[in-house]
């Protein structure tokens, strides 16, 4: 989200391309995206254009009057429009036939739409830059796709090459080929750290990132990311795919494949079911994190795998079938962040007897 400062400078420019604009109002609308349309809804649920119109005075009202936000919250936009009247009453209405550019003939017109933020005065339009690449919309806060990208960052630069120390601890041995029983925590706490770092201790303290948080009276999510002064949650669910070994090395303990991977999505699901149901006003969303250690042709004795062998999974993806849980609006795509073997040893030293 940009500064005060910067949103006067682009409060000027919109001014000077638009003529006739006032720059009072582009700075009131500027404040009222701010602290009451975006605090409430998210880009992110926003799939085709969100409209705010300022009505003029002695307009006919459309829609319905908005009374109270929070019927926002988490609810997918295809396209929506807002209209302000004089007296500070929002109205909202379907906006399947709005037409920014005929509309703004008369009053002054925002529209958001794909990550890109314009205003329309005098059938002109005004693309704002992104001086914020990172950020859906130049007038919102840090959102959910800020926690997309750090994940992303995460698999790339520390999961794939097994860079952090926490993620190496997880594994039996320092080839990577077979897990440690029950791994998950361990790699859990992981991301968890990156995350901390990344989003709370990084660039926004807004961020509140706790591990294990209870969702029910049994059931407890892996990360659960709260945004602090907005109505915002992540929920990330963690799993793993691959083979995990004893402590002792003389056996495998548990495979996981794909059938795990589904079991996780809806799971995640019934957790995003449950958030819902006890915090209606919260919007949140869901986040799934497989971390990816599958090796083939894995037998306990061996120690001659081929990198082939090891490699095998790299681009394999995760077979879901139609599951509905994926369907969701509110059900980010799942993430798998492989996990490079360390090629070059001569096997694993797990089974070595």
């Amino acid at each position: 989200m940009v500064s005060r400062a910067t949103e006067i400078v682009l409060a000027s420019q919109l001014q000077s391309v638009l003529n006739d604009c006032d720059l009072s109002e582009v700075l009131s609308t500027i404040e009222y995206l701010r602290k009451t349309i975006f605090s409430s809804i998210d880009p992110h649920f926003v799939s085709g254009s969100l409209f705010l119109r300022n009505a003029p005075q002695n307009s006919t009202i459309r829609g319905s009057e908005v009374t109270d936000m929070s019927i926002f919250v988490g609810r997918p936009v295809e396209s929506l429009v807002f209209e302000l009247h004089v007296n500070r009453r929002l109205f909202y209405f379907d906006g399947a036939t709005f037409d920014a550019k005929t509309e703004s003939e008369s009053a002054l017109v925002y529209e958001y739409k794909n990550r890109t933020d314009l205003f329309w005065f005098n059938s002109n339009d005004y693309v704002v830059p992104a001086t914020d690449p990172n950020a859906d919309s130049q007038f919102c806060g840090r959102t959910f796709f800020d926690i997309s990208l750090a994940l992303q960052e995460y698999a790339r630069k520390y999961a794939y090459p097994c860079k952090c120390p926490t993620l190496s601890s997880a594994w039996f041995d320092d080839t990577r080929t077979y897990f440690k029983a029950e791994p998950e925590a361990t790699l859990r706490d992981s991301l968890k750290h990156f995350l901390d770092v990344h989003l709370s201790a990084g660039y926004d303290p807004d961020f509140e990132v706790r591990a294990e948080q209870n969702m029910d009276s049994s059931h407890p999510t892996d990360i659960k990311v709260t945004k602090q002064l907005q109505p915002r949650v992540m929920i990330i669910e963690v799993k793993w795919l691959g083979d995990s070994m004893n402590k002792l090395g003389t056996d495998s303990t548990v495979s996981h494949r794909d059938a795990k991977a589904i079991e996780g999505a809806r799971q995640l699901g019934t957790y995003l079911d449950a958030n819902l149901e006890q915090a209606p006003h919260i919007s949140s969303v869901g986040y799934y994190v497989i971390f990816d250690g599958r090796r083939r042709g894995l037998k306990v004795g061996r120690n001659d795998y081929s990198d082939d062998e090891l490699l095998h999974f790299e681009n394999v993806e995760i077979d879901f079938g139609d599951i509905d849980v994926l369907k969701r609006s509110d059900f980010t795509t799942p993430l798998r962040m492989f996990i490079r073997p360390k090629l070059g040893e001569v096997g694993s030293r797990a089974g070595k007897r």
